[in-house]
């Protein structure tokens, strides 16, 4: 397809070139024939030849001045592609840097899951060496299957969110290569209906030259009265086949008026197009604007439900210091005999188990307390057989922890396969878009070797025209010659007369019927640059939606970065949290001593049952006892 527009053109130079040799013979030709005709013409007729010949170079003039506008006209359209360029490197530039800020994304989320495993590992590794302590296993084996879950949620979120912006970035792409795509469509029909002008305009100066040909041959066409039958008859064929060729030429400009107004309505559609495609864009717009802010919405709702939930952490923080200051306070008030009788819970019933130990001990003389050691011996058998179960309890949930460690890895694995396709999709994104990128060079270098042919059209039409006016002085030359050689004809007025008053006609009509054409021409020009107008106003109108677009991008990145420091701040908070409820609770009490909220309550009325128990119970043996025991409690004491 490219290849036709140059054979074209060479087809034009080449009739260009025949057409300006027969020029220069006519101009010989009509040189000999002033030599004949030199004593023999009519003052009138030289007087009307001179009006046509002004007429002829006020065309002449015009059309000059509208090759210029052309030229202006082509000149903007270059420029207008220049600024077509700019934009085409500045959206890459964007595209650039969002993949930039897309990978840094995926970096920090891949150091998160390295963070993560590390964890895991050490979470293994602390199970592992605390085998001794199923208890403890267990409770942190909790702590680390919650905080896995917590953080896969978190890795589900962050995918979803990568692949919400790989589409929403696939979806921008492919706008902005449509768009491109349009304005080279737009400009290239441009450049090929100033192509058009441009020949048109050659036309229109052919047209003149032959008119200026006809001029100079009607003038010597005034021979003396012997040969004026012959030249009447030359003549009158001649004009007859000019008139011929005028009504071509009015033809041939009427169809070419009927092809612009079918262009005109072209571009007017292509106006409707692009109205139709900034509504739609604005729709879009609107839409994407009314899921973000649902998505703003549902983030702010769940940062106060974070926010509620660290109220409630600190709500329990400060109960279980109230219960723990309240349990110290009741444990060293507290008598000896409402431990044995709450012999239920782990750490009192350790604590008689060993105390009733050293007591059977002391009391082998005594016949009266051998009664009360073995009560005792009944009495620590019951925690012996309860620890066991607790044991095993605390073995069941262990397996059950590993089991749920062990599905938190599988997920993992899922998480990283999902992880790997993602950077696949991302690297044959970024193939396409390399792709995409030499095809656009292809083209914008193909519409510069189309510029360049322009341009050198354009330089041989401007040689062209330099030989007009040469040729055109050379004729001014002739006339001024011709003027020298005025000579009265008396009898040729009467001959001539009638065929002259019948070609002034036609010659009068023609140049109506082209003044009216040049009307037309002129209107139609107006037309096409008010649509031009229209598609710079449209191209301006998608710029400033652009802008709009990238500024409420920039706004909702800054929203989204501040939602995620605060969870941050919030996630670290519960950490904290977490920790000062490990360091308060002692690591004695800590395998006895469930982390819920039933746990604490149900301490709470084992002690609130003890200080019943013990205000029922009240003797001086038990005094006794009790201060003598109380020297062996002290380091429980202490270490509470």
């Amino acid at each position: 397809m490219k290849n036709l527009p140059a054979k074209e053109s060479q087809l034009e130079i080449e009739n260009l070139k025949n057409h300006v040799e027969t020029l220069r013979d006519t101009i010989e030709d009509m040189k000999t024939h002033m030599y004949e005709i030199e004593n023999k013409h009519n003052e009138s007729s030289l007087d009307q030849k001179c009006e046509k010949h002004q007429k002829a170079t006020e065309s002449f003039i015009n059309l000059q001045f509208e090759k210029s506008n052309l030229m202006e006209e082509v000149e903007t359209l270059k420029e207008k592609i220049q600024d077509m360029g700019s934009l085409i490197c500045e959206t890459q530039k964007k595209q650039n840097e969002e993949n930039e800020l897309l990978s840094q994304e995926y970096r920090t989320f891949e150091l998160e899951q390295e963070e993560i495993k590390r964890s895991l590992n050490r979470h293994i590794k602390f199970l592992m060496i605390s085998k001794d302590k199923p208890a403890l296993k267990y409770e942190e084996a909790q702590l680390e299957i919650e905080n896995l879950i917590n953080d896969v949620e978190t890795l589900k979120d962050t995918v979803q969110d990568m692949k919400t912006q790989m589409y929403e970035i696939q979806n921008e792409h492919n706008q902005g290569q449509e768009r491109i795509r349009k304005a080279q469509n737009i400009l290239q029909l441009n450049l090929e209906e100033t192509t058009k002008k441009l020949e048109q305009l050659s036309e229109c100066e052919r047209e003149l030259v032959a008119y200026q040909n006809l001029t100079t041959e009607f003038s010597n066409s005034k021979v003396s009265l012997t040969d004026i039958k012959s030249l009447i008859k030359i003549s009158l064929d001649q004009m007859w086949e000019e008139h011929h060729k005028a009504t071509e030429s009015f033809i041939n400009l009427q169809f070419e008026k009927s092809s612009l107004m079918k262009d005109i309505k072209i571009m007017k559609g292509t106006v409707q197009d692009m109205g139709s495609l900034i509504y739609k864009t604005q729709k879009k717009q609107d839409e994407e604007y009314m899921q973000m802010v649902q998505d703003y919405s549902t983030l702010h709702l769940e940062q106060e439900e974070i926010k509620k939930s660290i109220n409630e952490g600190n709500m329990l923080l400060k109960k279980m210091r109230n219960l723990f200051h309240s349990v110290q306070n009741c444990v060293s008030e507290l008598p000896l005999r409402p431990l044995l009788y709450a012999g239920g819970t782990g750490a009192a019933t350790v604590i008689i188990y060993y105390l009733m130990r050293k007591t059977v001990k002391e009391a082998e003389a005594d016949q009266d307390e051998e009664s009360a050691s073995e009560d005792s011996g009944l009495l620590s058998e019951v925690p012996q057989d309860q620890a066991m179960i607790s044991k095993d309890e605390a073995v069941l949930k262990y397996q059950e922890a590993q089991l749920e460690i062990e599905n938190l890895k599988n997920h993992v694995d899922t998480l990283k396969d999902t992880v790997q396709d993602m950077k696949t999709h991302m690297y044959k994104i970024k193939i396409k878009q390399n792709q995409e990128q030499e095809s656009e060079q292809k083209a914008h270098k193909a519409l510069q070797l189309e510029h360049v042919e322009t341009m050198k059209k354009l330089q041989h039409c401007k040689e062209l025209l330099s030989e007009c006016e040469r040729e055109r002085v050379a004729h001014q030359n002739l006339t001024v010659k011709y003027n020298n050689a005025r000579v009265s004809l008396t009898d040729i007025k009467a001959a001539i007369k009638s065929s002259s008053d019948q070609v002034w006609e036609k010659h009068q009509k023609a140049m109506e019927s082209f003044i009216n054409l040049q009307f037309e021409n002129s209107n139609l020009m107006k037309d096409v640059g008010i649509l031009k107008s229209r598609i710079q106003d449209m191209k301006s109108l998608i710029y400033e939606t652009q802008k709009e677009q990238e500024e409420e991008y920039t706004r909702v990145i800054q929203d989204y970065n501040t939602l995620h420091l605060e969870q941050e701040q919030i996630k670290r908070s519960l950490n904290q949290s977490k920790l000062e409820l490990k360091k308060f609770i002692p690591d004695r009490l800590r395998p006895w001593l469930p982390m819920t909220a039933t746990g604490i309550v149900s301490l709470q009325g084992l002690v609130e049952i003890g200080l019943l128990l013990g205000k029922g119970g009240e003797g001086e043996e038990e005094d006794v006892y009790r201060d003598s025991r109380k020297r062996d409690l002290g380091w429980y004491f202490e270490c509470v």
